[in-house]
């Protein structure tokens, strides 16, 4: 006898509210996992194997549960308080168990991550058997059902609003299927009374059978779902949020298919074959994609839409990814949701450990699994049951679904593959194209300029060097400007450097990261890196006093394009150094490592706030860890970038980084970019200084400002950096609330990213509004004032360079009176020093170092003016730009430029080189033209002088660039001499069309096609040639009439410049 309990068909709201309540566990358990193990290959990988193996556990408990269920409603409350407990403790858990499977495992991630995938194991087969009664729910439930799952899907956008836990709206679900179960069955048990209950149950009838060509199929659309997340992930940020609202219209969708109209196009012969060549076409649809986000980037204003049609994107591929078995699905074909999703996930792990080869031929993998059913179907029975299964039930057109011949389902098969093959050849998805134009705000506003898509890809100098798919993500290499380089990991920026220090500055961000905390530690002697994929912050780190340094590295992708880029011109390798030693690991299980070792400084050099990589760095639970692993009064130093963010987020990283440590400082490193640092205070003892006494000694030491001088920066420049202190006489919670903690229990602050990041608004004013009166200088807000006067000096003197270099265009040489002014009628005090009993003053070193400058330099003038100069005097010149002096370094070499140039070009190859320091080292409001013009042409006159082709090509075409920028800076600028800025017009006219002429020989090597050029000379006439022309036409021939030809002589180009030539004696330093 069969039970009545169990023929009694389920109450639809019970089905609903029990699918609810498991969709947002999952969630829950998802996000959760995320936001504590991260999102790294053997994370991710560990996740969907653990849930594989926890839904074929609840398979094959299905009959048991489902038996027992029928006896006792104890079961039923059981199951609800274990999921309930599990999404309780899931955070705390989750981190115990990853700390545990370090300390276990040591450097083997995927052991380490096995002791929390085992919670997630249970957990889902927990939820299994809490479904198993749904999951024989009666067709007149199951779209209640498909509904419920979506339902589920949304309480986690939730989080967006509140700090609340995000476990807290999972229990109330949880509660309530429970009691809605609870009364169903006291309701079917009062009816049915009477009822004998057998002690078994037998299984539910299904129509057809799974065999390992479904399950193959199955694998196969897993293996597709991983390459749609690849995909979408090129085209927009992932996130959270995201896939929460494309997961509600994926279920919505799939239960729309129970509509009878949907179930016959569904069960079509037709059906799944064309689908899957739909799908074989993903790179030429995606590739179309790339214009539409590009039109939604920069004409969307609403983040909410922006997140809708995004998912929209997202939700259309998974659709065409699980077409292999929507048939089966709708027809109840052998499938159920714990026999569906073990393959799947499966899948998904096998398309996860192909992170490293191009998406084409993981497309083609997963159309060949896909299409396993229809390949190797025997006869035509097999294969109607492939394809179809049984019909939904018998008044559902079972013509449609009568047995065609095996040739049509082989062929059916063979058509996608071969489609997919021939796509991954000729047509493969560009994804470095969508790094520069998807995730660049350039793009977008030159997409409102009304630019085409080739049109902005050419719009600037940057160049793609290289592209490659790694464990961790699609990584491209770009050359930006002369040397200079930039990552960028699924299209967010990772990392910048040079290649060469000596013409192009390294980036200052990447140098400041690692110099910060190890100028604001006392003493240090060990630190640890993590991320700095470029691996600019250990080359710096190499140059200090430290006796022990530890690079975490995300990949060895990251360290083989260290290595090819930025170390290979490096006379020692940091790799070669004994003192470093590098793991490659992520980030999440290096600093849960369990070691006696302490740190005495942590750089953490994080992904973006935006970067769903990135977010499991933000959260409490990570900067604790981080603590654990420094020493008394170490260090912590994190670099946070935050273009597209207002205060909120910001406020929220340092609240959260204040809980931990009890005190946090920011330094606004540049425009953007954002160093937050906090120390570990002893137990017991009150927060300390971060910023103590003697900070400005520590910047102001050789080694120091030998690494700052490679970004073209002083120590003075560090110093007045604009600093905000959480404590302290001006404390930021002072005069801004302060938020909630970012944890992985909220996940607020992961929720809340893409819609901040979409948000139009004046959020550079919002920064203002919220940190500007907590805001002061780095040197002010240091206790003492040891060393205050140099610093105030020294950067008097940058004000002064910078004041020179933006208002006085190609007029450097006025630094000389500058210079000469401050040298004598404020010199720094003398030192004093004991000889022979007596107490003796000596001029200060720097001061003497600039005097020995005026002197050499009027030694090497009065040379020129014979029209030769000795070769010792001109390195003895030469020599003062290896020591960086504000007011006094940059300008030397304009000097020695002047001199080469006066001397009939003595060495070129060492003129290009200060030519090119003179063009890259400088501020960004120069609008100097004319050393520009003078160093393109030495290149063009002398292609020789560069040893290759691609950087003849990169640094004329960085050049072009700039000429375009500084121009259209001079838009509203009143120049002294319209004669003179037509000469300048001129050259940069005439010299432009020659590099144009020139680059379309250099381009093969450059790897340009002629399209690429041809776009490129269109931008460069657009932008620069015609404007040029029409102002020297109009407004330069007008003002050249009404000017007296005398204005130009009276201009000083620092070719006659007497004075220089003093006595070194006349020059007081004391």
């Amino acid at each position: 006898m069969t039970s009545v309990v169990q023929n009694c068909d389920q109450k639809p709201t019970t089905v609903f509210l029990s699918s609810v309540a498991a969709s947002a566990a999952c969630v829950q358990m998802v996000t959760t996992w995320s936001l504590v193990c991260g999102v790294a290959q053997a994370s991710n990988v560990m996740l969907a194997l653990s849930a594989a193996v926890g839904c074929w556990l609840a398979g094959k408990c299905r009959s048991a549960v489902v038996r027992y269920s029928a006896i006792s409603s104890v079961s039923t409350v059981v199951l609800g308080m274990v999921l309930m407990l599990a999404a309780w403790s899931a955070p705390t858990v989750f981190d115990q168990l990853l700390v545990l499977g370090t300390s276990v495992a040591g450097n083997s991630m995927w052991l380490a991550f096995a002791f929390p995938a085992a919670v997630v194991m249970l957990v889902t087969a927990a939820i299994g058997m809490w479904n198993a009664r749904q999951d024989d729910a009666q067709q007149s439930t199951a779209m209640w059902r498909l509904a419920g799952f979506a339902i589920g899907c949304l309480p986690g956008l939730i989080q967006i609003f509140t700090t609340i836990p995000m476990f807290v709206p999972v229990l109330v679900a949880i509660f309530a299927a429970i009691v809605a179960q609870i009364v169903e069955r006291r309701s079917v048990q009062s009816d049915v009374h009477q009822a004998e209950i057998p002690l078994t149950s037998p299984q539910p009838k299904t129509s057809g059978t799974t065999t390992w060509m479904h399950v193959a199929s199955i694998i196969g659309s897993g293996v597709l779902l991983h390459m749609v997340a690849r995909t979408v992930g090129l085209l927009f940020p992932l996130s959270h949020a995201l896939f929460c609202v494309a997961g509600f219209l994926t279920l919505a969708a799939l239960s729309a298919f129970r509509l009878r109209p949907v179930q016959k196009l569904v069960a079509h012969a037709w059906y799944a074959p064309c689908m899957l060549v739909l799908a074989a076409t993903g790179p030429v649809l995606a590739d179309r994609l790339i214009d539409f986000n590009l039109h939604l980037n920069a004409t969307t204003s609403s983040p909410w839409l922006m997140l809708l049609l995004r998912a929209l994107q997202l939700t259309a591929f998974t659709l065409l990814a699980t077409a292999p078995w929507h048939r089966r699905l709708v027809s109840y074909a052998g499938v159920t949701a714990m026999s569906l999703l073990p393959a799947l996930l499966f899948g998904l792990a096998v398309g996860m450990l192909m992170n490293g080869i191009s998406l084409s031929w993981e497309l083609v993998a997963g159309i060949g699994l896909a299409s396993a059913p229809l390949l190797f179907a025997r006869q035509p029975s097999d294969a109607a049951d492939t394809a179809a299964s049984t019909a939904v039930d018998q008044r559902t057109t079972p013509n449609v679904i009568a047995a065609s011949p095996v040739w049509w389902h082989r062929f059916a098969a063979i058509v996608p593959c071969v489609i997919a093959v021939a796509m991954s050849v000729i047509g493969p998805f560009n994804a470095a194209d969508s790094a520069l134009l998807l995730f660049n705000a350039r793009s977008a506003q030159g997409y409102r300029l009304g630019l085409d898509r080739g049109m902005i890809l050419q719009s600037h100098s940057t160049r793609l060097l290289q592209q490659r798919h790694t464990n961790a993500g699609h990584v491209t290499i770009w050359r930006t400007s002369g040397e200079q380089l930039q990552m960028r990991r699924n299209g967010f920026p990772a990392s910048q450097a040079t290649g060469n220090a000596l013409i192009t500055p390294q980036p200052v961000t990447e140098t400041l990261t690692a110099v910060i905390p190890l100028v604001l530690h006392k003493n240090p002697g060990s630190i640890m890196l993590l991320g700095d994929d470029f691996g600019v912050g250990l080359r710096a780190c190499c140059n200090f006093p430290v006796h022990t340094i530890l690079a975490v590295r995300k990949d060895s992708a990251s360290t083989a394009a260290a290595e090819e880029f930025v170390w290979s011109s490096l006379e020692q390798s940091p790799l070669e150094d004994d003192r470093v030693t590098v793991s490659h690991q992520p980030v999440v299980t290096a600093v849960r490592q369990s070691t006696d070792r302490t740190w005495d400084a942590i750089v953490a050099d994080s992904p973006a706030v935006t970067s769903l990589s990135g977010q499991e760095q933000f959260t409490g639970s990570f900067y604790r860890h981080v603590k654990s692993h420094l020493a008394d009064n170490g260090v912590f130093c994190q670099r946070i970038i935050q273009h597209d963010l207002g205060s909120e987020p910001l406020l929220r990283i340092t609240s959260t980084v204040t809980d931990v440590f009890g005190r946090a400082v920011l330094i606004r490193m540049a425009p953007g970019e954002i160093a937050i640092v906090a120390t570990r205070t002893p137990p017991g003892s009150e927060p300390a200084e971060i910023l103590n006494d003697g900070i400005l000694q520590r910047l102001a030491r050789s080694h120091v400002g030998r690494e700052l001088a490679r970004s073209g920066w002083d120590w003075s420049q560090v110093a007045a950096l604009p600093t905000i202190d959480t404590a302290g006489p001006v404390a930021l919670f002072d005069n801004a609330k302060k938020l909630p903690s970012a944890t992985a229990a909220n996940a607020h602050f992961a929720f809340a990213m893409p819609i901040e990041a979409g948000r139009w608004a004046d959020k550079a004013s919002e920064l203002g509004q919220t940190f500007g009166a907590s805001s002061q200088r780095l040197a002010d807000a240091m206790p003492g004032r040891k060393n205050y006067d140099e610093f105030a000096r020294r950067y008097s003197a940058v004000v002064q360079q910078l004041e020179i270099l933006t208002s006085f265009p190609d007029e450097p040489w006025l630094y000389r009176k500058s210079l000469r002014t401050e040298l004598q009628r404020s010199p720094r005090p003398p030192l004093e020093e004991v000889r022979d009993g007596k107490i003796t003053r000596k001029a200060h070193p720097l001061d003497e170092f600039r005097k020995n400058y005026f002197v050499s330099l009027g030694k090497v003038l009065q040379q020129c003016a014979t029209g030769h100069v000795d070769s010792l005097l001109l390195r003895q010149l030469a020599e003062f730009t290896n020591q960086y002096e504000p007011l006094l370094s940059n300008f030397a070499h304009h000097e020695l430029v002047r001199v080469h140039e006066l001397t009939a070009h003595p060495a070129p190859a060492l003129e290009l080189r200060h030519r090119l320091h003179t063009v890259y080292f400088t501020e960004g409001g120069d609008l100097s033209v004319r050393q520009l013009a003078n160093a393109m042409e030495q290149i063009l006159d002398d292609p020789e002088l560069l040893p290759n082709d691609q950087q003849r090509f990169d640094h004329v075409n960085s050049m072009l660039q700039e000429l375009v920028r500084r121009w259209e800076g001079r838009r509203g600028y009143e120049p002294p001499s319209a004669r003179r800025t037509q000469r300048d017009v001129d050259a940069c006219i005439h010299v432009a069309n020659r590099a144009l002429n020139q680059m379309e020989e250099w381009s093969t090597a450059a790897n340009l096609t002629s399209d690429d050029l041809r776009r490129r000379r269109r931008f460069i006439n657009d932008a620069l040639i015609s404007p040029l022309r029409k102002y020297g036409e109009t407004v330069l021939a007008h003002r050249i009439k009404s000017e007296s030809p005398l204005t130009d002589v009276a201009l000083d180009d620092g070719s006659n410049d007497m004075p220089l030539l003093l006595n070194s004696d006349s020059v007081n330093t004391n």
